[in-house]
């Protein structure tokens, strides 16, 4: 299990947890993460680095999220996924946006691909 520090000391309210991996960071209530919340760390196994931005409501992922992965090789370009979660699961319109590449689209439903746009 990795170990986790909270820099900040606090369970409710504004914590920054760091991870062996990276950090969290954001709003905690009720040990649920809640509102506006940031992560960034490396990918296991895949020699990325990434940085999530979005909300959370009541522990899941809910509304617009923003991820942009960064790889360690610098001939990868870096890509930004965009899109919305419901109930913690990917659901409409997400693209993967890459330099000098066509912008993908996925249309997701209850977190499963459905068509390839």
């Amino acid at each position: 299990m990795t170990q986790v520090i909270d820099i900040r000391f606090k369970k409710e309210g504004l914590v920054k947890l760091i991870h062996s991996s990276g950090w969290e960071r954001g709003f905690r209530s009720k040990g649920d993460w809640e509102g506006p919340y940031q992560s960034m760390g490396l990918l296991p196994n895949a020699n990325v680095t990434y940085f999530a931005k979005g909300m959370h409501k009541q522990g899941m992922r809910v509304g617009v999220w923003e991820v942009t992965f960064i790889p360690h090789n610098r001939e990868i370009p870096l890509s930004i996924m965009l899109g919305k979660y419901l109930n913690n699961k990917r659901h409409g319109e997400w693209i993967i946006r890459k330099p000098d590449t066509p912008i993908e689209k996925y249309i997701y439903k209850n977190g499963e691909v459905i068509e390839t746009i």
